[in-house]
């Protein structure tokens, strides 16, 4: 899945899990790279929702 959320800062990753509750998808993508999780941490993305539609 590629997500970009600015000019500058994308969300690239595999989509491990799907859920849907409530009329609404919890998508989970992973990272296994640990510098982009430590950004990811930094900039306090961490359980951030994103609202497709």
């Amino acid at each position: 899945m590629h997500v970009p959320l600015n000019n500058s800062l994308d969300l690239v990753g595999p989509v491990i899990d799907i859920k849907y509750d409530n009329d609404q998808f919890e998508i989970v993508i992973g990272c296994s790279d640990q510098d982009e999780i430590e950004l990811w941490e930094m900039l306090n993305l961490n359980g951030d929702t994103l609202n497709i539609t």
